[in-house]
């Protein structure tokens, strides 16, 4: 056999493909990349997308929590206040040797009922 009937055999029996296939492999390989590379892009787009609505959460919890953060603080600080002057009421009583008449005590009272006050127009 020469050259020519080995060479007609194998274009005859599907040759012309797998010289197609040679000839165009880079091709397509790098067809094959791009697809890849695209399906990786649409997949971190999506990712960072999910991500960013995540950060958004997180913030939005983050000011709800300093809101109540700061309620505590207030509610905290008028309770540290409300507990020094009663501390300082003690400390002065006991130096009063008649507790009826004593005038620390008529001030606590005055004060408690202010307190009280406030607490109930505030409430309304």
């Amino acid at each position: 056999m020469d050259w020519t009937n080995i060479i007609a055999i194998v274009v005859s029996s599907g040759g012309i493909s797998l010289l197609s296939t040679f000839l165009f492999f880079k091709q397509n390989k790098r067809l094959k990349n791009a697809e890849a590379s695209t399906s990786e892009f649409e997949t971190m787009k999506s990712q960072i997308e999910l991500q960013g609505k995540q950060i958004t959460d997180l913030y939005r919890l983050l000011g709800e929590r300093d809101g109540v953060i700061s309620a505590l603080e207030a509610a905290n600080k008028e309770q540290n206040i409300k507990y020094h002057e009663k501390k300082i009421i003690i400390i002065q009583a006991k130096g009063c040797k008649n507790k009826n008449e004593c005038p620390v005590l008529a001030m606590q009272k005055k004060i408690e009922e202010e307190n009280y006050e406030r607490s109930r127009n505030e409430n309304k």
